[in-house]
């Protein structure tokens, strides 16, 4: 999902968009897509269904057996010279005047994501990597583009309270509404077709947009039978909700200050067959997420990751389901506890296999680092990674790793920039 969650400017690149729901906390100031005065009457079938308020009993939360993963050493990541970028795709960019480009992996030439040159304020990828929903802006004309990296499927007037979240599946998009009774509409971005879903929730955490506009940031399955989201009145807990029954079904300590917001990672945690979710939570002796979390659909609970009882402090952030949904790969910070400069943090990119919850890390060649808080996207055969690296020379740019060959390929791009997302040809 990309990318309209809530950005904040990183220290090290003023353009960059801050993901960091899995990083300090799950935690951004809404951006969102600018209101737009268009006709939004445009014909489409609706269905409407009713949630009613709550009635069930809470349940507790159910939690199997947590195991430990092995110690995992740091694998060395090299430079590779001779072979250069081999790979085929195209990565989803910005550059320093805040553009979104589609970026040609073996070209490394940049086309505008906008097909006439339209301004894009955000877009979000399908689960198969084929398909951007975009909202563009041509002059004062604004709309919703469906899209390939070749040609435009379908476009849509803009509605002024829709909030494109993220994909449900490769045929339905999840759009959160700014106004009460902040409905989730379920839309079919091939037809037009909508499905307005009623959530009662019981002390759901609200993103303040403007003084009429708020969102509720909720992740459904893709059954539509449960939502996952933040419940900031009972010490702040991540939850996961039984729709059609109207119940908790599982939850993870998480507090989020006052004064912050819930983003990107409530979107992004369903694995790819929508079986399974993973997200962040303290562990006992932290109240920032610091450790990786396994939630299935029946609300059972496994802690994957263990990496504070190994560093005296440890963090993980931005946690990416692999394709294959087995792997997933994130970023993990850890070093000498109370951490008073995250800079001193050492930051490795890890891939954790969730049946043997092995862990295996990286380390970059020598005057090469992560770009802090950035995004970690897979390409689409789950063969290798996107990030964004510091060079020595202080240039900003994207790099693919290949964890089978351990080595790295930078794109060496014109100018300053950072992945974001990966698109199949």
């Amino acid at each position: 999902m990309r990318k309209y969650s809530i950005p904040e400017p990183a220290t090290e690149f003023g353009m960059y968009m801050k993901k960091s729901f899995f990083f300090f906390s799950i935690l951004f100031l809404l951006m969102g897509c600018m209101p737009h005065s268009v006709d939004t009457s445009a014909p489409k079938e609706t269905e409407t269904i009713a949630v009613p308020a709550l009635t069930a009993p809470v349940t507790t939360t159910s939690t199997m057996d947590i195991q430990t993963p092995p110690a995992e050493g740091c694998i060395q990541l090299t430079l590779d010279k001779d072979h250069g970028v081999t790979s085929d795709g195209f990565l989803i960019a910005r550059n320093s005047k805040v553009d979104y480009l589609f970026l040609n992996i073996k070209s490394k030439k940049t086309t505008g994501i906008g097909p006439h040159n339209e301004t894009i304020y955000g877009y979000i990828v399908s689960p198969n990597k084929k398909l951007m929903f975009t909202d563009a802006c041509l002059g004062d004309h604004c709309y919703y583009i469906l899209r390939t990296i070749d040609q435009v499927v379908n476009t849509f007037p803009t509605h002024n309270d829709w909030y494109p979240w993220g994909w449900l599946d490769n045929e339905r998009i999840i759009i959160l509404t700014r106004l009460e009774p902040h409905d989730v509409v379920i839309l079919n971005p091939f037809t037009g077709t909508e499905t307005t879903i009623h959530l009662d929730l019981s002390n759901p955490h609200i993103n303040i947009q403007t003084d009429t506009e708020s969102l509720i940031p909720t992740s459904l399955d893709s059954s539509l039978e449960r939502v996952f989201y933040y419940d900031e009145k009972n010490g702040g807990r991540l939850v996961l909700w039984d729709i059609n029954n109207r119940k908790e079904i599982s939850t993870l300590a998480f507090v989020v200050p006052a004064d912050e917001t819930v983003g990107y990672g409530l979107a992004s945690g369903w694995s790819p067959n929508g079986k399974k979710l993973v997200t962040v939570s303290p562990n006992n002796h932290n109240d920032i997420p610091n450790e990786l979390y396994e939630l299935d659909v029946d609300g059972n609970v496994v802690q994957l990751s263990k990496f504070n009882q190994k560093y005296q402090f440890a963090n993980v952030s931005v946690p990416a389901w692999n394709p294959d949904g087995r792997n997933i790969g994130f970023f993990l910070r850890f070093g000498n506890a109370p951490v008073t400069n995250w800079h001193d943090l050492e930051q490795r990119l890890a891939i954790l296999d969730t049946e043997t919850l092995a862990v295996k890390s990286y380390c970059l060649p020598e005057k090469i680092t992560f770009l802090p808080a950035s995004w970690i996207t897979w390409s689409p055969d789950g063969q290798q990674l996107a990030v964004t690296a510091k060079l020595s020379n202080g240039k900003v740019k994207p790099i693919l790793i290949d964890v089978v060959r351990k080595v790295i390929s930078i794109i060496e791009t014109p100018q300053n920039m950072v992945v974001e997302d990966w698109m199949a040809p």
